[in-house]
Order: C-alpha cells, then structure tokens, then sequence
C-alpha cells in the first residue's frame, strides 16, 4: 500500500484508503511515471469512426495483479431476461434458471485452460439477475506457467502470447466465446463478455429497475471533464448527450448524465465501471428515473394545454378507429346471434328434444299403445281470434319493403307487445328496444342500458364526465369554451349511428348475395328461388324466408316498445331520436321498424317525421265477453265455467293484464267473486290516487286536469260542459294517464270509456259511495257557481256602465238608434242575470243537500 503523506487532499486520501481494485492499481502505477507515460498508460488511442472497434478496445494497459496472481471480474451480459418492474413476470423466470445459468457460465463460457497453459486458480459467480448478466470473479496463477514447444503452422512456429493482465484474460475469454457465438432464448441476441473496470454492485431493489438509457454518474471528488467521461463510457456504445452540471449548482453530491442510444448500452457500462476512479474521482452509476420514465409527465406538466388536446384528440381517434368496427361487430352479432352460446345450446336442447319423442313413440308402437295427441294446454293466441288477424297482418307487412311507419297502438294491457313478439318471433334479424326501461334513469344508467339493449359494446359511460371535466379545465386555462363536452344526447346518437351501420351491413350483404346469384344463374327465377333458401335464424332451427320484392332481401326488424309511455319525463328526448332514427332507417330501406304505444299523441309525433307518408297504424280492442271466456276457460282448464266466472269475466271484460290477474287469484285458491272483488278494490285505489289526487296537496297541483273533470262521462257533451269549455287537454292527459278511453269514430273521438273495463265497476262503486259523491258534487257545484259568479260579475259592471249612459244622456249626440241599441243590450244582460242567479240558487239548495249527506255519513 502507498503511504498517505501529510498533505495529501481529503478526496484522495479517501480513494487510497479503500482497497485498491484492478483499475484503482493501474491508476496510481500510472501517477508515478512521466506525464507522457501517464497519458498512455491512462488512455489508448481509439477510433471513433469504428464502432465494432470502439465498443471492446480497453481504456488502459495497466493489470489487477499482485506478484504471480491475477485477480479480476468479468461481466458476461445477455444471459437473463431483463427485469424492468415489480410486476414484470421475467424475474420469477430469471429466479428459476439461475442454478441453470450460472452452471452454463462456468463449464460452457468460462475456457478450462488458458495460453501458457495457465488455468484460473480460483473462479466464484455472482448473478445480477435484474440487469441480466452475471459476475465472474477469477484469479489466475502465473507462477503455474509452463514452457511448451511452439505450434508449427504451415512450417511456421506459432508463440502464443503469454497472460500478463487482466485485459488479456478478458480478450482471450472474449475470443473462446465469439467461437461458441452463443444466443439467448429469450431475445435471439448474442451473448457478449466484457472486463469490469469498477468495482461490482448488486443489489435487488425493485424500485430501480433497468429502465432508461440515461446514466447518472456521481463524482466522489473533482468533476470529471467531459472529455474524460467520453472516453471513459464510448466503449460500450453510441453515446447521445452527456450533460454536465453547471459549476454555479450547489446540488450535493455532483454528477453528469451520460445519455446512450440504447438500453442495453447503459446497463454495460454501468456494470462495467461503477466504482472506477478516473483522475481520482470515484464515480458511481445509477439509472436516471427522472429523465427516463417521467419524461412525458414533465412534458405534459409544462404544455398542459396542447397535452389535454393531443391526448383527447387521441382517445376519439382509438374509438373511432378501433372501437367503432368493434361495435358494429358486436351490434351484428346480437342481430344475427351467429357467435353466441345459446345458439348451439338450443341447437342441442332441441336434438335432445326430437330424440325423446322418436324413442316414446318407438316404445308406445313396441307396446301397442297409442299416442295422445290432444294438448290439454291451449295458448291464449288460439282463442284469441281477434289477435290472429292482426298478428297476419302485421306478418304481411314486415315481407315487403320498409317504406313508413308500424305503430301498434292501444289501451294499457291489451297485449300490444305480446302481439308484436309473437309476429317477429321466427325472423332471423330483430332488435327490440324498451324505453320504459331507458327513461326515468341517470345518465351513465340510461346508456349503459341503452347499449345492452342493442348490443353496443364496448361503452365508455364514464367518457361524459371525463370529457365535461376535460371541457371545463380548458376553459379555465384558455379562457374561451372548447366543445371537448359530449351530452347524452350525443352519445346516444352515436349509439344510433353505430345500429344503422350494422343493419346496413346485413341487409347490402343479402343485396350482394342476391346479386352474385343472379350473375351466376343469368336469369331472375333463380333469383326468386334462392330467396326461398334456409337463413339461420340463430337460437333455433333455420326458419325458410318467403320472396320479396324488390331484390328478395330479409329487411331487419326494430321494435321499439313503450314510445311514449311517460310523455313527460327524465331523458324524454329519447322518443324524438328514436322517431328521426325510425324515420331514417325507413326511409332509406334499411329496416322495419315497428312502434309500440298507448299514448294517444304517438301518430302526432310519429307523422311529423313522415310527412308525406301514412301512417301504418295497428291498433287493438279489448277482447268481447266470448274470446275473454274461452281464454280464462282455457288456462284455467275448465270445460265449462260457473255463473260466478262468467260474471266476474263479463265485469272485466277483455283486457288481457286483468283477466291474467283474475286467473293467478283464482288459481292460488280465492273464489271467483272474491278475486273479482279484490281487482275492483284495487282498481278504485288506483282511481282515486291518480285520477282525483287524494294522496296530497302537492299531487293535486302536479295532474294536468282537476278532479271535477273525472267526474263528467260523454265526449261531446265532456267537452262542451261548463267544467271544460272546449279544451281537450284535460281529456287528452287523462287517456295517456289511462284512466279514460276515447273512443273514435268515423275518425273522430264521439265517446268516453272508462280506460280499463274493470274501471266501470269500479266508476260505479265510487258513484255508489254515499260520502265520495256528496264530496265531488260538493266540488263540482262550487266550480260551476265560481265560474257562473264570475260571469254574473262581468254583466253587472257592464249593465252598470250602459245605465250611467242612458242616465247622463251620452247617447243624445248618436241618434235614438244607438238609444235603442244599448236599451236591447239592458234587457238581454238582465235576462242573463236571471238565468244565472236562478241557476245559482238551484246550485245553492243542491249543495246544502249535499253537505247533508255528509253529516249524516259522517254521523
């Protein structure tokens, strides 16, 4: 060891104090000869023009030896795979193999001899797995040389050259490998040695993976020049940038990035030289994080603006071009059901079906028994006459070409949505959309379900938010709005557009089917018959498509149920959408569309899209006392019925949802006449909260009609009644509420019905209710005597101004015509007046009547 002399520097009594490594020797052998040996002992001549060359040309000629050994450290690289995170699955590899490895290193890459005969007296391995490479520490006897003959070659007398340094080790170790040329597996490069300068560091913290091409060295000492550090890190690679820190930084310790072009550059230089001291300054190398994995937040950090617009630009880019044809996919195959499970699960629920009856049939023949073939389960669509007829009729209209609107219209209950299921339940391509399910919910709620319906996926419901918020920073950093915000509305037009491109899809690959055939067949009645070929329907057996016009193409069907169920709600735009959408696929010839409502207003909202077209209308009747008692008789199983059903029916009459409800109650053990009870009770519930607002003061405020206007039956003389005066509104809400049914025709309302045929009975009852009629004759007297007062007031002011007239002899001036006049106009208010008080009075004894009535009840 060299002695520390008394003024020997701080930083270089340090370095001499630590154990002196093969280049830390070289370093201050090379201190004690003349400056010009000092330079090429420190630094050999390189040429930068050949990388090859550059990249394993030692930096000095000194050796790691003390006496006859040589100790020094290999770096073999490339024989891991990299670990560049906590969770990156490699390390658990790299932690398997390492036995593996290791072995491979000393027996296969590690020679056994070495020129002179030499061999490593002493060899021990240590793996860095996370910069997959390993260390290989040797020492190598030189006293253990022995003389041998020299090789002839070619007649020729080859000397090899003796080892006298640990770069010749390095060289001769480096030359047995390139033979081999190994590769690793798991990235198909080649396996390289290097000599370690430094001195080695392992460790194993995963918060410092090999991640980044930019090395931080940190100076235990004086700054190293850039020169120096050039020269010291080219050999390993192509060096981009090396930045100094500025002299004026008070940032302790002082260090130097040094930027590579690749990856694996880096991490061979910082194994190779960590803890090398270069001009007496011990450097030590780690990963620059900052610079490598927060680059872009920096970047983004310090352009906010133009980042949230890139990166928004971005994100609708990827949707539009990646996400978008998926959904249409997806949309497809909720039309088709071609790649679903439950297709080929009723594919075989039915194989298993038919192999049941053929093996019971084959086993009642065996035996000479006889199938029955009489079901005893008759379904309501075989009693129900009526229905057959307009279910053919709507079949028959979904076989020709979309061209305007199907609105199957008609009360509560009536069994609309059954009908329309029932006539496109063997179509191979429908879409039904319920909007009584959309309406009434939250926005992500509304499209989330929106897209289930239709097969919409995949749906980013949180995108409104993000782009509101996205929108709303913006503005606070421009200060000018940036549109970046998308509403509902749009995005479920979107959904639309997305549907219309799937509907599209199949209905120009039929037209090109078509088209393909007729080009192959050269005539049209090939056409016509291919038309006639099996489509597969998807969730069950292959359903044969009749012909029709114009090119034979199987248009898909939308049904959308509930269309203005709640005219006035939550997300009510989506009606508006669906009709311009409806409107737009009909139009164009790309699908049915079939509405289904029980709001008077639907033709209104849906022939303004369609002006110049006629409305398609489908609308459906109670069921008559005949088809309502087949039905009950037929789910009940009975042959014949008592006088309590057919009463009980007859009081009902035919609406579907009731009579299903009288066949649940009767079925669970309740006589006829109770159950039949029991709906009337229910029913007269219903009445009174809705139709007369009993529950509160706020619901009396919130029902488009007062409860007076209930209370009068008859359309004309409804409307013409002192408590109307003309205006339908009133009758109009009270159908879309369902309490009334107008009735229409020669296309004309001309009567009231009540809007369920339980609700008779149940108008009835209330009526018969002593106490409930006293009350809203009560009512409906004071609004008549208010409006007749009022009236009795405007004649009494103006009877009082003519008076003044003829009193103060105005009408002098104007002849004994105008005289006569305003003498005529006297006499008719006073008739009037008459009249009215007259009619007052007779109201007056009505109520008192009345309000006796109550006493008495409440008595």
């Amino acid at each position: 060891m060299l002695a520390l002399g008394a003024s020997t520097p701080a930083w270089r009594a340090a370095a001499l104090s630590r154990p002196l490594s093969a280049q830390s020797y070289r370093f201050f052998a090379a201190r004690s000869l003349p400056q010009s040996a000092q330079l090429r002992a420190i630094s050999t001549t390189r040429s930068l023009n050949d990388d090859a060359s550059i990249a394993h040309s030692p930096s000095t000629t000194a050796v790691g030896s003390t006496g006859n050994i040589i100790k020094g450290t290999l770096w073999f690289e490339n024989v891991y795979p990299l670990n560049t995170g906590l969770l990156d699955p490699r390390r658990y590899v790299a932690r398997f193999l390492s036995q593996s490895v290791e072995k491979e290193v000393r027996e296969v890459f590690m020679p056994k001899k070495l020129p002179g005969s030499l061999e490593f007296s002493s060899v021990r391995l240590e793996s860095n797995r996370k910069e997959g490479g390993v260390y290989v520490y040797y020492e190598v006897d030189k006293a253990a040389a022995v003389t041998s003959e020299p090789e002839l070659v070619d007649g020729k007398a080859m000397v090899e050259k003796p080892i006298e340094s640990t770069d010749d080790v390095a060289k001769f170790v480096k030359l047995q490998l390139d033979k081999r040329a190994p590769v690793a597996w798991f990235n198909l490069n080649r396996i390289d040695v290097l000599p370690v300068r430094g001195e080695p560091w392992v460790e194993d913290m995963p918060g410092r993976p090999p991640s980044s091409c930019n090395l931080r060295v940190e100076f235990d000492g004086p700054d190293v020049h850039l020169e120096q550090l050039f020269k010291e890190f080219r050999p390993f690679g192509r060096i981009m940038d090396i930045t100094m820190l500025p002299a004026s930084s008070k940032e302790d310790p002082r260090y130097a990035t040094v930027q590579f072009l690749r990856k694996t550059q880096a991490i061979r230089a910082k194994n190779c030289v960590h803890g090398d001291v270069i001009d007496g300054t011990r450097i030590s190398i780690h990963y620059d994080k900052r610079s490598s994995r927060y680059r872009g937040f920096e970047w983004i950090a310090a352009h906010q603006r133009i980042a949230l617009i890139i990166g928004l630009g971005l994100f609708a880019g990827i949707t539009y071009i990646i996400f978008d044809p998926i959904r249409v996919f997806y949309i497809q195959n909720k039309l088709t059901k071609k790649y679903t499970a439950s297709k080929y699960i009723n594919m075989a629920v039915h194989w298993l079906h038919d192999q049941q009856v053929t093996l019971i049939q084959r086993t009642a023949r065996l035996f000479g028994a006889k199938m029955n073939k009489q079901e005893n389960h008759i379904e309501a669509e075989d009693v129900w006459s009526a229905r057959k007829i307009e279910a053919e009729r709507l079949k028959k209209y979904l076989q020709e070409t979309p061209d305007n609107f199907v609105l199957v219209s008609g009360p509560r209950g009536s069994g609309k949505s059954d009908l329309v299921m029932k006539a496109v339940e063997n179509l191979p391509y429908k879409l039904v959309v319920n909007c009584q399910d959309l309406v009434d919910q939250s926005e992500i709620a509304f499209s989330s379900r929106l897209a289930a319906q239709i097969g919409y996926f995949p749906v980013f419901s949180f995108w409104n938010s993000i782009s509101g918020f996205a929108d709303t920073i913006v503005t606070a950093l421009t200060g000018a709005k940036a549109g970046l915000a998308i509403n509902t509305e749009a995005q479920i037009e979107h959904m639309l557009e997305m549907t219309t491109l799937a509907l599209e899809n199949l209905t120009h690959e039929q037209s090109e089917k078509a088209r393909k055939i007729s080009e192959r067949s050269g005539n049209k009645d090939e056409i016509k018959a291919s038309s006639k070929s099996e489509i597969d329907v998807g969730d069950g057996p292959t359903v044969p498509i009749p012909a029709g016009p114009p090119a034979d193409i199987v248009y898909p069907v939308v049904v959308i149920d509930g269309f203005m169920t709640k005219e006035k709600s939550r997300n009510d735009f989506l009606y508006e959408t669906l009709a311009r959408w409806g409107a737009m696929l009909e139009e164009n010839r790309i699908a049915h569309v079939v509405f289904i409502s029980n709001n008077p207003s639907a033709p209104r909202v849906l022939s303004r899209q369609q002006a110049n077209k006629t409305l398609e209308l489908v609308h459906l009747a109670d069921a008559d006392t005949e088809n309502s008692m087949n039905f009950v008789r037929a789910r009940l199983g009975l042959v014949f019925a008592s006088s309590e059903l057919m009463s009980s029916v007859e009081a009902l009459g035919g609406r579907l949802t009731d009579l299903e409800l009288l066949i649940q109650k009767i079925k669970a053990g309740a006589p006829a006449p109770d159950a039949f009870n029991d709906i009337v009770a229910k029913s007269i519930a219903e009445i009174r909260k809705v139709g007369l607002a009993d529950d509160s003061a706020e619901t009396k405020k919130s029902i488009p009609w007062r409860t007076e206007q209930l209370w009068k039956v008859g359309y004309d003389e409804l409307r013409m009644n002192p408590l109307f005066w003309g205006d339908e509104e009133a009758l109009s809400q009270m159908e879309s509420a369902g309490l009334i049914n107008v009735i229409h025709q020669n296309s004309r309302p001309s009567s009231v019905r009540a809007g369920r045929p339980v609700y008779r009975v149940a108008f009835q009852r209330m009526v018969a209710d002593t106490k409930l009629s006293a009350t809203m004759g009560v009512r409906t007297l004071k609004r008549l005597m208010s409006k007749e007062e009022g009236k009795i007031r405007d004649w009494e002011d103006e009877l009082t101004k003519l008076s003044n007239v003829l009193a103060t002899g105005g009408v002098a001036s104007v002849g004994p015509e105008a005289r006569r006049g305003i003498e005529s106009r006297i006499d008719y208010l006073g008739r009037q007046l008459g009249a009215s008080a007259k009619k007052c009075e007779a109201w007056t004894v009505e109520e008192d009547r009345l309000k006796a009535k109550l006493k008495l009840a409440d008595a």
